[in-house]
């Protein structure tokens, strides 16, 4: 929390610099600004520890303005920084801006796409693919798996977010449903109400569960407890075999700790390398080693495709190109979802919110 505050100290310095210089307010307006912009840079830290102990209508309605804000921000922060590189590497060539002209651009140009940004991440996409699979088993050939990750319910994203995801999940009448980590934002300790919506999914098999990294920070405990209340199956790291296809799923490992994927899955009771299988694990990492084992299928989330551009560039540095989308290599295939939440600002900016509906077929 203190380098977080740190960060948005420094963020929010550089805002009022910028907009000093751009438009030359007088002292009482230099203090009002000086104000607005110190509750704005506490705003996130304090409302998530007033939503935190006293979860209510209104401290959510904090939450969520000043989730907003940061997206705001963040976007500020960006057309600022293009302005001063704008000024100081062509005013030397005898180039003339308007800098009140320029500042209300960069204040409606982020207003613009962060508007965007809340309606892109609110508005779900069916995503569709199909994944050959060898020695698949006739019961599935043709058969629907539903993916989705990375919902963060929590503070912003309620129960009624999730009724229109699994009203749109039944529409598509999958065979199964995998849930792929991060169901909960890890910030709120009241969840029981947020995830009664799951017992409505009308997938004739399963609805299966592995954890995420959020679920580490909420408490793997607490969070399994929860789930457990509905008929959702937690896979950890265990098989399940259904109709000849095998479902394998992996915990998400401790903070600041490490797995070897391909050695625990190796490892796993009933597993068999020639076996048609799925798996399920919520990050795209060690990926060319998991290819090796005889996994066929395997479907992960996290990265949000970074969620707000341009930090998708840095997803797609961090994972080697397996931030988003379909990857195969030889009879492996990889779906890394960019999920159908959204975390701290509720905005999607060059990403999409997505459901995952993927046909299997025979190879």
């Amino acid at each position: 929390m203190g380098t977080f505050l740190l960060l948005s100290f420094l963020g929010h310095y550089f805002l009022y610099f910028s907009l000093t210089r751009y438009f030359d307010p007088s002292n009482t307006e230099n203090i009002f600004l000086i104000l607005i912009l110190w509750i704005l840079s506490v705003s996130f830290t304090v409302s998530s520890i007033l939503a935190h102990y006293y979860d209510n209508r209104r401290t959510r309605y904090l939450y969520f303005l000043s989730a907003i804000w940061i997206g705001i921000g963040f976007y500020l922060l960006l057309s600022f920084l293009a302005i001063w590189l704008l000024v100081l590497v062509f005013e030397p060539l005898g180039s003339y801006f308007s800098l009140p002209f320029l500042g209300l651009t960069a204040i409606v140009a982020s207003i613009i796409v962060s508007v965007h940004g809340l309606y892109n991440a609110h508005n779900t996409y069916i995503a569709r693919i199909s994944v050959p699979i060898r020695d698949l088993p006739d019961a599935w050939n043709g058969k629907k798996i539903v993916q989705i990750s990375d919902v963060h319910l929590g503070h912003i994203l309620r129960s009624r977010f999730l009724r229109r995801i699994v009203k749109k999940i039944n529409a598509e009448n999958p065979e199964i449903v995998c849930i792929t980590g991060d169901l909960f934002d890890g910030m709120d300790g009241r969840l029981e109400h947020l995830i009664d919506e799951l017992n409505a999914i009308t997938a004739p098999k399963w609805v299966l569960y592995v954890d995420g990294n959020h679920e580490g920070y909420l408490g793997i405990e607490r969070a399994a407890s929860v789930i457990h209340k509905t008929k959702t199956h937690i896979l950890s790291d265990e098989i399940v075999t259904i109709d000849g296809l095998d479902f394998i799923g992996l915990e998400y490992p401790e903070i600041g700790k490490h797995r070897d994927l391909p050695k625990v899955i190796e490892s796993l009771p009933g597993f068999e390398k020639d076996r048609p299988s799925v798996l399920l694990y919520h990050t795209p990492e060690q990926t060319d080693q998991i290819a090796k084992t005889g996994v066929n299928l395997e479907l992960c989330g996290h990265t949000h495709r970074g969620q707000m551009w341009p930090l998708g560039y840095a997803t797609r540095i961090i994972f080697s190109g397996r931030d988003y989308g379909l990857t195969t290599l030889g009879d492996y295939s990889l779906y890394t979802s960019s999920g159908v939440g959204s975390w701290w600002p509720p905005m999607r900016v060059g990403s999409r919110s997505e459901i995952v509906v993927i046909e299997l077929i025979q190879k």
